[in-house]
């Protein structure tokens, strides 16, 4: 199938002002509403799918340590304000509605040997066949400079006696996205290899087990850098990424691994995340500033907004989106 490049369907959808880093999307079909975050300000946005009641709750560090951060969101079953999210030092649940959060579950129990304050979370995901189970990228905070192995996914169990954590998976610069095929395969989104993992769902053993299933930069071979990002998988037929550096968002065959579809955002660079919207045309695309330690969003600058695209090149039934974005828990 040839290569289908889409430039004029993206539209603005929301532009918090200052945002930089701006990641971690979803829509809930459960509570009608859109989740996203912004790793590096530790912040954690919602809004109703016609953007109507606007929260956002930023997550203050504790005394002593350093700046929080917030890698992945997830929703709750029973309240649409009650959020599971990965922080700077673990896993967090926080009240969007009272500002409030608390630790739960901590990476330094999880066996590896780490300076955790040289990390901070990254993407993750719950199981769909299981939703006590939440997986967690960790990879090296801003301050730290370039990302070293010191990257891993960890695993945290969630039951009435307590919360475990394991690592599953280490020696990875920036574990991305994890994402999910029925209960046969796990897609590991490793970054800085610009590449896509394939790995068995009841893998034991993560790192030995994965193979390269999706080369990015073989489709991307003009940039530098194409860093494969925030991605869901549609329909268990297609792998939806946004690809960091590029201005696009890129929809690859999983049968053959091979590029269809992509979906330029213009002259907005850093695309980081991306996932099916509240109809099941378009999804929500989230970027990032060009100094995202410095300066994030203006009026005139839209770099770290969030952008719906509509796809309805790929997707021929447009219907209302029943599914919710990350199986909530």
């Amino acid at each position: 199938m040839p290569v289908q490049t889409i430039t004029e369907k993206s539209s603005l959808f929301k532009n918090v002002l200052d945002s930089r880093l701006s990641e971690g999307c979803l829509y809930s079909a459960t509570h009608q509403k859109y989740y996203w975050i912004d790793v590096f300000k530790a912040t954690i946005f919602s809004c109703g799918k016609d953007k109507s009641d606007f929260k956002e709750c930023q997550i203050i560090k504790k005394e002593g340590s350093f700046p929080e951060r917030v890698g992945f969101v997830v929703p709750s079953k029973d309240d649409a304000d009650v959020v599971y999210f990965g922080a700077k030092y673990g896993l967090a649940k926080a009240n969007l509605k009272t500002a409030t959060w608390e630790y739960l579950a901590l990476y330094s129990t999880s066996g590896l040997d780490r300076d955790w304050d040289r990390m901070r979370s990254n993407d993750g995901n719950t199981d769909p066949n299981d939703s006590s189970i939440i997986y967690a990228g960790i990879m090296n905070d801003f301050h730290v400079g370039d990302c070293t192995l010191e990257g891993a996914v960890v695993k945290f169990v969630i039951k009435d006696s307590g919360i475990s954590c394991e690592c599953v998976y280490d020696g990875i610069r920036i574990p991305n996205s994890i994402n999910f095929v029925g209960n046969e395969k796990i897609y590991l989104t490793d970054s800085l290899n610009f590449q896509i993992l394939e790995i068995p769902y009841e893998s034991k053993d993560w790192k030995n087990d994965a193979i390269k299933a999706i080369d990015i930069k073989k489709y991307n071979e003009e940039f530098d850098s194409p860093e494969p990002d925030g991605s869901f998988i549609l329909g268990n037929k297609y792998f939806v990424t946004a690809v960091w550096s590029t201005c696009k968002v890129q929809v690859y065959e999983l049968e053959t691994y091979s590029l269809v579809y992509e979906y330029i955002v213009p002259d907005i660079d850093r695309i980081s995340c991306c996932a099916l919207a509240a109809e099941t045309n378009k999804i929500i695309v989230t970027t990032a500033s060009q100094t995202v330690d410095e300066a994030g969003t203006t009026e005139e600058s839209l770099h770290g907004a969030v952008f719906l695209i509509e796809m309805d090149q790929l997707v021929s039934d447009v219907s209302p989106n029943s599914k919710d974005g990350k199986t909530h828990i």
